[in-house]
């Protein structure tokens, strides 16, 4: 920004260089060729003569010497300065909009992307709108006595990087709640699938219990992030920022799933008991077959150990 303090002074010489060099230029003679000729170039005796009078002082010095003039000019230069002072004063109030527009410069949308805490995002889009509002609020014409500063091209230029870099975040924001929605619910069915199918054999007791038992800190992981997009809607809402009708949907059926989740966790936790007796059921079910099965081999080896070769070659032992 230019500084208007030296403005005045630059005027000032500029003037005062005028008026000393063409002051002899700027202001005519008073007198007749003819009477101005009998008195630098007289004729005496048919005889173009010398000049016969002197040099009268230049104009700028007898303007040197008109007090009033000099008041006059005095006054002006102070009135220029008071002016270029005045509009100097009034544009430091520009200085913040300077700043911000400078540090809005550096700011890339990988900036906003890397960014995960949703206060941050809420503060980007107070300090965008706020730096917009200013922008829009300066008068675009401002008379200040002599002067009259037009402001149009100051705010057309600092206006587009607030706007581009709220755009930015009420892109962001949106996409952020959305995969984190969609991620949430995908687990809330994988978990709601697995809880909801009856183990079978021992094997299946022994990961259904490990499930469960990890099932609860799946689900308190889940609650967390289920926080973590509420912040962020209640950002969309409190700034207005326009989502899809089905996003939302989405994000309000979510709270009820994993509530639901919830719920079926802390009922198979409490049937855990009744869990562990079948799979001693089940388990003790497996081992008398198993025995039952070994006792089938025992037996066909007594059999074949009894039996002759040829008996054994006939029988395709």
């Amino acid at each position: 920004m230019q500084s208007y303090r030296n403005v005045g002074k630059q005027v000032e010489r500029i003037i005062s260089g005028q008026v000393g060099r063409n002051s002899g230029q700027t202001v005519g003679k008073q007198i007749g060729r003819e009477i101005e000729g009998n008195v630098e170039r007289p004729v005496i005796n048919e005889k173009v003569d010398d000049r016969i009078c002197g040099w009268g002082p230049t104009l700028s010095f007898y303007l040197s010497k008109d007090l009033d003039l000099e008041e006059h000019k005095e006054n002006i230069f102070k009135c220029l300065k008071l002016n270029y002072g005045a509009a100097y004063s009034y544009l430091k109030r520009f200085d913040s909009v300077r700043i911000f527009y400078a540090e809005d410069l550096e700011i890339c949308e990988t900036d906003i992307e890397k960014e995960t805490v949703p206060e941050m995002y809420r503060n980007m889009c107070i300090r965008y709108n706020n730096e917009i509002d200013i922008v829009t609020s300066i008068c675009p014409e401002q008379p200040l006595g002599l002067l009259y500063l037009m402001l149009d091209q100051f705010k057309s230029t600092a206006l587009p990087e607030p706007t581009r870099l709220l755009d930015i975040v009420k892109l962001i924001i949106p996409w952020i709640g959305r995969e984190k929605v969609s991620y949430l619910m995908q687990n809330v069915e994988e978990i709601q699938v697995y809880l909801l199918k009856e183990p079978v054999s021992t094997t299946d007791y022994v990961s259904y219990l490990e499930y469960i038992e990890a099932s609860t800190a799946k689900v308190d992981k889940m609650e967390e992030e289920l926080d973590y997009c509420k912040e962020l809607y209640d950002i969309v809402e409190e700034f207005n920022i326009s989502i899809a009708n089905d996003e939302m949907v989405n994000y309000l059926g979510l709270s009820v799933a994993l509530g639901y989740l919830r719920n079926l966790v802390d009922k198979k936790i409490e049937e855990t008991a009744r869990i562990i007796k079948r799979f001693n059921d089940q388990m003790t079910k497996d081992i008398s077959g198993l025995i039952a099965e070994v006792g089938v081999i025992k037996d066909e080896c007594m059999v074949c150990c009894h039996m002759l070769p040829h008996d054994r070659k006939k029988n395709g032992v």
